[in-house]
């Protein structure tokens, strides 16, 4: 592609961005481009245009709406790239990028990968240290309270059906937790997971703290011992744990571990979370290899077994028949949960999954489907955010 005109010169853009909010200011926008080029570089696009669009994709338009900011800014950097001469091509991938770059514009079109990599460095930096740091920014900026306890406990049916004030505890139920789920590209996904995981003890720490100061006395022993069994601060003592050892296994009759994709998601996942992968195992649908390998893992001192496949209605779909009767403590919430989620990704769909998980002995045991989205899902969603809590209430 012809690519007169660019680079830009990062210091010649800073100067459009003057009169931005310090939301969407020229450090953020820096911040997009360092990572978006990255992310092209790592994804095979063009780094070029991930950058330029980065550059472009936040500049100030006076009397727009936040909703159509994406469209305006769009324009702008048109207007901006055709002043220094780039040709039609070139600008028409970087407006393009730049329309499709906001969460909340449903049906936006990123369909080249260039406008997947600069949506994921975008949604990247909302999340982590720095998206709690901008959403309490724009809360600022607002005149909008803190936080909001009844908004972050509210489940998903009460947070669809009510009118909830606008708080960092809004942003949260509605954008923050969600946007984890939405990067396209398989780089962009781990960095998002770390920070999503960051953002979200740091949400649970406050909702503890708020829920504390709302108790009768906070001092008394009632209340430090209502507060130090809080999910919280449950979750806080189990960092202490450390590393958590797992056993992977996978079910299936026609995978090899050469080809075994969901497995091998499970073990990146788990390393990025920063755990240790003991023991992987492949055994095909048969009941008595499920069987002996879940009871082997689990015999061996490990801290949980996760597994993938043979969760659905076919004949040959036996893990949950097996694993069940195993169960000493079934975690029903487990299955309820991911059906849950999964019908938001895949609609009724998401009934065909049987996943169940529980306790065999002082081994966690997790049964996932078989394919790498609903890995994926049960994994970052599900397993690795409680995954020490699971095992620090096993252990007491």
């Amino acid at each position: 592609m012809d690519m007169r005109g660019l680079p830009l010169d990062a210091e010649e853009v800073r100067p459009l961005y003057a009169d931005a909010d310090p939301i969407h200011d020229f450090d953020h926008v820096m911040r997009v481009a360092v990572l978006g080029w990255h992310l092209a570089q790592a994804e095979g696009a063009d780094p070029e245009i991930v950058r330029t669009a980065a550059l472009l994709h936040d500049v100030p338009v006076a009397r727009t709406a936040r909703e159509d900011h994406h469209v305006a800014a769009a324009e702008q950097a048109s207007a901006f790239l055709v002043g220094r001469g780039v040709p039609a091509a070139a600008i028409k991938h970087v407006v393009d990028c730049i329309k499709g770059h906001r969460f909340r514009s449903r049906g936006a079109a990123r369909n080249s990968l260039e406008a997947k990599c600069l949506y994921d460095a975008d949604k990247i930096d909302v999340l982590g240290a720095i998206g709690i740091v901008r959403a309490f920014a724009y809360a600022g900026l607002h005149g909008h309270a803190l936080w909001h306890c009844a908004t972050f406990a509210a489940s998903e049916q009460d947070l669809a059906a009510g009118t909830w004030p606008s708080t960092p505890a809004l942003e949260w139920r509605t954008k923050l937790d969600r946007l984890v789920n939405s990067v396209h590209t398989a780089s962009g996904r781990a960095l998002a997971a770390q920070r999503h995981a960051v953002a979200r003890r740091f949400c649970e720490s406050l909702q503890a703290e708020y829920l504390q100061a709302l108790s009768p006395n906070p001092l008394s022993p009632q209340g430090q011992e209502a507060t130090m069994s809080s999910v919280s601060e449950h979750r806080a003592r189990a960092e202490g744990l450390g590393a958590v050892s797992v056993g992977v296994l996978t079910v299936s009759d026609t995978r090899d571990l050469s080809t075994d994709k969901s497995g091998q998601l499970i073990l990146d996942l788990v390393a990025e979370a920063g755990h240790n992968t003991a023991e992987r195992r492949l055994v095909r649908d048969e009941p008595d290899q499920i069987r002996g390998a879940v009871l082997d893992l689990c015999g061996a001192g490990l801290d949980a077994v996760l597994s993938s496949g043979g969760t659905g209605i076919g004949a040959r779909d036996q893990t949950c028949d097996v694993v069940r009767p195993l169960l000493e403590k079934e975690l029903p919430g487990y299955g309820e949960l991911f059906r849950m989620l999964s019908w938001e990704e895949v609609g009724s769909a998401a009934m065909l999954s049987r996943a169940v998980a529980g306790t065999v002995g002082r081994t966690l045991v997790f049964c996932m489907p078989g394919s790498s989205n609903a890995v994926r899902l049960a994994m970052t969603r599900l397993i690795l955010p409680e995954l020490r809590h699971l095992v620090h209430e096993l252990q007491r």
